[in-house]
This record gives structure tokens, C-alpha cells and sequence, in this order.
């Protein structure tokens, strides 16, 4: 028996390919929102021709990874709580590679977990292999694009030493220059009050006796 978690919203009715050839020891549990597309007519006699219990489950609130949290929580319930222990995610959504490195060959109440994700219920080696290329690519660029971030932010925290290096470097070049200032400003006022003193003192003593 398997249990096929279906992100709607990011597999559209691409996602549900081969879902006509699934067994009644099979379980499919459709995930979507507001923003899932029509489904044709066509897909809808497949479905329900079907052999698998399928069941459809709406995500009514939006949100960034709203619905990826939803379907991530039920998987944990059905792992949990129900005898099952083959799971497919089908989605093309790199986020729930992270299920699948936790739960894949993980063993849960007596039971071997085995996980995986694909971009539809049924797919072709050489399909499967091209969508596992891509994530790969994908993986790989942002790996990339992480690393070009944190040289730039490196960058940017250099320069911005530098910048405050010298702000700083400035800062004490103003203030030595005020304190010499006002140094130099005491020195000249003692100056002129001892010559001032003097001068005074001097014109006394012609008239003393």
C-alpha cells in the first residue's frame, strides 16, 4: 500500500498522471487552495475511475508554505497513527526534500519508513530522472547563489570597517586638534594675566619709601 500527498497547487493536473493505474491498496490525499487550477473533464473521470482511495483535503487560508506545512503535518499524523509506511510527496517543490532525508529508512512504532518525492503519481525512469537533474540544478544554483550572497555581504562589512575606520580616524584628529586649541588658549590666557601682574607690581615701587 502506498499514500500518494498531493501538492496541487504546485503539480497541477500534471501531478495526477497515472492515477487511473493505482491499486485499491492505494491512497491518494489531494492538497489545494484557492489558487489551484480547473481541473478538465477528463482528469475527473480518471480520478473516479480510479481504484485508490482518493480524498480531497482544502487548504482555505494563503500564505507562503501554508499548504507545504499542512500536508508536511498530515504526513506525521499518518506515520503516527496508521499502519502505513510507503509515502510519496508528489510535488516539485525542493522544500520537501527535508521529509524525505528525515523519514526515508527511518523506522517508526515497529514499521521501516520509506519517502520519496516526485513531480507525478506515476512517472518514467527518464522523466524521474530529468525532474531529479533539475532539483539538482536548482539546488546547486542557490547553493551558488547563497555563496555570491555571503561574499558580497563580506564585502560590504569590510567596507564598512573601513568607513568607520576612518570616520573614527577623523574623529580623533578633530578632537586632538580642539584639545590643542584649548591648551594653547589656557597657555596664552596665563601668559597675559603673569605680564599683566607684573606690570602692576612694577609701577608700585617707584612710590614706595
Amino acid at each position: 500500500m502506498s499514500t500518494y500527498l498531493v501538492d496541487f497547487e504546485n503539480v497541477g493536473v500534471g501531478g495526477m498522471d497515472g492515477v487511473e493505474k493505482l491499486s485499491d491498496h492505494d491512497r491518494v490525499v489531494i492538497f489545494y487552495g484557492k489558487q489551484a487550477a480547473a481541473v478538465p473533464f477528463e482528469r475527473h473521470i480518471e480520478i473516479a475511475s480510479s481504484r485508490a482511495e482518493v480524498r480531497y483535503i482544502k487548504v482555505d487560508k494563503t500564505g507562503k508554505n501554508f499548504l507545504d506545512f499542512q500536508l508536511s503535518s498530515y504526513c506525521g499524523y499518518l506515520i503516527g497513527s496508521t499502519a502505513e509506511k510507503d509515502f510519496i510527496i508528489v510535488s516539485r517543490d525542493n522544500g520537501f526534500g527535508s521529509m524525505e532525508d528525515f523519514w526515508d529508512g527511518k523506522e517508526m512504532s515497529g514499521k521501516l519508513i520509506s519517502m520519496k518525492r516526485q513531480p507525478a503519481i506515476a512517472v518514467n525512469e527518464e522523466k524521474a530522472e530529468s525532474v531529479r537533474e533539475i532539483i539538482v540544478d536548482r539546488s546547486e544554483r542557490a547553493g551558488e547563489k547563497a555563496k555570491e550572497q555571503e561574499k558580497k555581504a563580506g564585502r560590504q562589512n569590510r567596507e564598512d570597517g573601513k568607513k568607520n575606520r576612518k570616520n573614527r580616524k577623523k574623529l580623533t584628529e578633530r578632537l586632538r586638534r580642539r584639545n590643542t586649541k584649548k591648551k594653547s588658549g589656557r597657555e596664552s590666557g596665563r601668559k597675559k594675566k603673569g605680564i599683566s601682574g607684573k606690570s602692576g607690581k612694577d609701577r608700585k615701587q617707584p612710590g614706595r619709601r
